[in-house]
């Protein structure tokens, strides 16, 4: 014989109540002993402040001309004895170069040049030895 088989009756168990959806997580950063974001905030700032003076040095590196830096004097061309001056764009560069005539006659030559040079470095450097604390020269 066979036997039968029967089913059990499904019973209903009662719905379980959803879960309640947790809040999501907000950074609180208003003054609480968590720190969070302290250390990588300060990195965060770092970088972008180094990227700022990067491109802030390489625009003063492009300016007209400074007196440390020498850009000027090294694109200096000599025609026929004279100073070229006639591709010299920067207005202050052109003052320095009106300077250099030491004999006025119009033609600055690579004597001039020098001799103005070495008078500037002589008034350099006693400037220097007056601001020294130690009174005398850094080299000393």
């Amino acid at each position: 014989m066979a036997t039968k088989t029967t089913k059990k009756p499904a019973t209903r168990t009662a719905a379980k109540p959803a879960p309640a959806m947790a809040a999501p997580a907000t950074p609180c950063c208003g003054g609480c002993a968590c720190r969070c974001g302290g250390f990588w905030r300060f990195v965060k700032k770092l970088i972008i402040f180094i990227i700022i003076f990067a491109l802030g040095f390489a625009a003063c590196k492009f300016m007209c001309m400074h007196k440390h830096w020498g850009m000027g004097m090294k694109r200096m061309q000599f025609v026929n004895g004279c100073l070229d001056t006639s591709k010299i764009r920067c207005p202050r560069m052109l003052d320095k170069v009106q300077q250099m005539d030491l004999n006025g006659d119009g033609c600055i030559t690579k004597a001039e040049m020098m001799e103005w040079k070495k008078t500037k470095r002589a008034e350099f450097r006693a400037e220097r030895e007056e601001d020294c604390p130690y009174g005398g020269t850094d080299a000393e």
